[in-house]
């Protein structure tokens, strides 16, 4: 079973309004080929932690080609 790391980070804007909170992201990347418990239990449970207003997916340049084909 393979570990994953969190990090956190604040992005300041003036095109918010004062005292609102933006919205919150998760970004995931190089996943591939590995497992994080059974049915990747344990990333899902990080990741709804996060109450997150949107998942987003990067992918590694390295498998491009694998989708284009």
């Amino acid at each position: 079973m393979s570990d994953f790391k969190i990090f956190e980070y604040e992005i300041n804007t003036a095109k918010l309004p004062a005292g609102s909170t933006g919205p919150v992201f998760v970004m995931l990347a190089d996943l591939h080929n590995h497992s994080y418990g059974e049915e990747n239990e344990r990333l899902a449970e990080a990741i709804f932690a996060q109450e997150p207003d949107a998942v987003l997916v990067a992918r590694s340049e390295e498998h491009t080609s694998e989708l284009q084909s």
